[in-house]
């Protein structure tokens, strides 16, 4: 029993009687204890129905020390067969690994489909990856574009990933997963004592193996996969490319999951600034009207409706050149002016209205555009109404008009006071009086 272990043979040799020992009690403690390791019974005599009961109760073969010139090819079959049944064995055990790590993958690729919460997603793939006993512990770690720790998920390892998790938040990673972001293929570690020395999980993978890949979808790096897996399968290059796959998927669905987060955020901004405009839109002081680039009217403010009298459905969704409001001289203002905008030239202008009663009111109009792509595709008009300021404008040059009037009849009285007085003066100082008024020149 003791040579069995410690020299680890591989073949036995026995002698089918010996003293306090026999060849079937040695082929029962082979059997029982390394059933792999054939035995061969050796023996001076053997009647057919014993050797039928060795080969029954499992000895790989037997020679008689008369035919010892069988002992050759004997061992030498009994080694070919034990290389065939290993063979095999391991041929098995990786059609049952490959199996459960293709469970795996459809496991975590349901996972992904459903789940849209991605510490929940990364969790329940870890588990995932170990429930099928497929690998014996798993943990991933995502990382900003900074490289900076995000968050971590993991699977059988428990509180022995804790020391992990505090070195790498000190921005302190692993060499395995340091040499799996530089690499875009599967990182091998066959011997973590010589390849993950001072690692805070070195001790879980001394009898095992590990792989780490790279979580890429579209050049953005978004941390580490690592499992750790039998050494016998980790140069399995169906293994590697299993795994691979797995991989490109749960980067594929971080990948979807940061475009809809990008998405909403985009959404709430947009919905945001939607809120803010439409509160500067409808709390205006003047007037706003957009129009697409064939004059029709897409939105209008209060204002607007206030100035005219006619009602937002009156208005919105029709050519400005349709409408009533606008006599035939401004009409033909506008369409001129319009189309000099949509080619891209700013102007300003004045133009007359009539309400909804027929009140006649002046409004002022200036112009901003819509682009797109450098391309005007619609119009800002700003409506201010100024008729009372152009009533009192009007009102204004009338009393000026009136005021100058007045001075030139005022200054022709004192033309003709001043003439008359000349002629006073002149008429005294004729008679031989001195004159009477005194006129500056």
């Amino acid at each position: 029993m003791k040579q069995l272990e410690d020299f680890s043979p591989d073949l036995v040799l026995s002698d089918y009687a010996m003293p306090q020992f026999n060849g079937m009690e040695a082929l029962e403690l082979v059997k029982e204890r390394y059933p792999s390791i054939p035995l061969i019974i050796v023996t001076g005599s053997m009647n057919e129905e014993t050797a039928v009961e060795c080969l029954k109760n499992g000895a790989a073969d037997y020679v008689i020390k008369e035919h010892l010139t069988r002992l050759g090819p004997a061992v030498e079959g009994a080694l070919k067969n034990k290389r065939i049944r290993e063979d095999k064995e391991r041929a098995e055990d990786r059609i049952e690994h490959l199996n459960s790590v293709l469970h795996s993958i459809r496991s975590v690729n349901q996972l992904i489909f459903r789940e849209k919460d991605r510490e929940r997603l990364l969790k329940g793939a870890c588990d995932n990856f170990i429930k099928t006993r497929g690998y014996y512990n798993a943990w991933l770690i995502l990382l900003d574009e900074n490289g900076e720790l995000i968050t971590t998920a993991e699977s059988n390892l428990g509180k022995d990933f804790q020391p992990m998790i505090d070195r790498m938040k000190l921005g302190e990673l692993p060499d395995c997963a340091k040499r799996a972001l530089a690499a875009p293929d599967v990182v091998e570690v066959r011997d973590a004592l010589s390849d993950c020395i001072g690692c805070p999980l070195e001790g879980m993978y001394v009898k095992n193996g590990v792989m780490t890949c790279r979580l890429e979808h579209e050049g953005r790096v978004y941390g580490v996969l690592t499992v750790s897996v039998s050494r016998s399968f980790i140069h399995d290059e169906e293994e590697q490319y299993l795994f691979k796959e797995v991989s490109d998927d749960i980067s594929f669905a971080l990948h979807s999951m940061e475009l809809e987060e990008n998405q909403k955020k985009a959404e709430e901004a947009l919905q945001k600034s939607e809120q803010e405009l439409n509160a500067i839109f409808k709390g205006a002081n003047d007037g706003i009207a957009l129009l697409d680039k064939t004059g029709k009217i897409l939105r209008i403010n209060n204002y607007i409706v206030e100035i005219g009298g006619y009602t937002e459905e009156e208005l919105v969704g029709k050519r400005f050149s349709a409408l009533k409001m606008f006599p035939l001289k401004s009409m033909s203002k506008m369409i001129l002016v319009f189309g000099k905008l949509i080619k891209g030239q700013e102007i300003n202008y004045e133009v007359e209205v009539y309400t909804k009663k027929g009140e006649k009111k002046i409004v002022e109009v200036h112009n901003s555009f819509l682009k797109k792509e450098g391309k005007v595709e619609g119009v800002v008009a700003i409506l201010r109404d100024i008729t009372e300021r152009k009533q009192a404008e009007e009102d204004l040059k009338k009393k000026l008009n009136e005021l100058e009037i007045f001075n030139d009849a005022a200054v022709g009285r004192e033309l003709k006071m001043i003439e008359l007085k000349k002629e006073i003066n002149a008429l005294l100082e004729e008679s031989g009086n001195e004159p009477k008024y005194e006129i500056a020149e």
